[in-house]
């Protein structure tokens, strides 16, 4: 069996050492919702201990940030600093986009891996063939439009305009249509059937769950496309000329180098919906789950918080081999 790695991208914003360092980064406009921390981390790996124990090494990234549960002495855990395998004309940063767009600079990182954000979590059992069958990985080959009604439109937008010079949806579409149009996406489906009309590809559907990568294809796209890299790769935080790592598996669906996901694989929910979490959590009723951290102040995080963890605590227990 190949390796596969997994890669988590964490970070404590409550650190006051952290919070100095981005305070001079000048008069940038910051979401702090991007940045807060649910505290479940340690629940993140109780949960590969109990369903991915397959993984081949966990590379935990963060910015010179270690959890103080975290047990370095196994053998799988890779804690990486950002200054381990970013330019440092790049730093700091506090983009996301630019720490895992460099990730193909991380020499151990197996060619295989899953990218996760630290407010993912496996669900349940999970096999490898859940992600990866041969080449190719496991996900969604359903188009979608794009709405310009955030400021992260931008990103989408940037990611399909390189897409568009290189494939065309006419051709993608003769060849992949058998896994375009599969019963399993569910109203998803749709989609593709309401989209023919258009000439260019005029964007995808995006679920926010773990995402299974190819080292090689950040390394191929990299080379392809270094200059738009490069461009937004001093973005402190994010940009208007970011791309981010979607753009590796629009790639990937549009050569054909995926195999079609089920709706059903995992579930993304809001942190305010405890009632909804608590059910799919407790029952596992999907094998991978995002909690999205939602606009809310202070005090009424610490409250959603403190039920999430309650209802993790609940299910993941017992300390994981990947704690003191």
């Amino acid at each position: 069996m190949d390796k596969i790695d997994l890669v988590i991208l964490w970070v404590d914003g409550s650190d006051s050492e952290w919070r100095n360092k981005r305070s001079k980064i000048g008069d940038l406009e910051i979401d702090e919702v991007r940045y807060r921390d649910y505290g479940t981390l340690k629940y993140l790996f109780r949960s590969i201990e109990e369903n991915c124990d397959w993984v081949n090494n966990i590379h935990l990234i963060t910015d010179n940030q270690k959890p103080e549960w975290l047990n370095l002495s196994n053998p799988k855990i890779n804690l990486v600093y950002h200054q381990d395998f970013i330019p440092q004309e790049y730093l700091p940063t506090f983009n996301s986009n630019v720490i895992e767009l460099n990730l193909f600079r991380l020499e151990a990182l197996s060619d295989k891996f899953i990218l996760f954000n630290d407010d993912m979590f496996f669900n349940n059992k999970v096999e490898p063939e859940d992600f990866f069958i041969g080449d190719k990985i496991l996900d969604y080959g359903v188009y979608n439009k794009i709405a310009p009604n955030e400021e992260f439109a931008h990103t989408l937008l940037n990611n399909l305009i390189i897409i568009n010079e290189h494939f065309i949806k006419k051709e993608t579409m003769k060849k992949n249509w058998r896994k375009q149009f599969k019963l399993r996406y569910g109203k998803n489906l749709l989609k593709n059937f309401l989209l023919l009309p258009w000439n260019d590809i005029p964007g995808y559907y995006n679920h926010h769950l773990p995402q299974p990568h190819f080292k090689s294809m950040f390394e191929k796209l990299y080379k392809l496309e270094s200059k738009k890299f490069e461009d937004f790769f001093p973005n402190k935080v994010r940009g208007k000329n970011d791309l981010n790592h979607w753009i590796f598996r629009y790639w990937l669906l549009e050569e054909g180098r995926y195999l079609p996901q089920s709706k059903k694989f995992g579930e993304y929910l809001l942190l305010s919906d405890t009632k909804n979490l608590k059910e799919v959590i407790l029952e596992k009723k999907a094998k991978v789950v995002c909690i999205n951290d939602v606009e809310c102040t202070d005090l009424e995080f610490e409250i959603l918080v403190e039920k999430l963890n309650s209802i993790f605590e609940e299910r993941y227990s017992t300390k994981s081999q990947y704690e003191y």
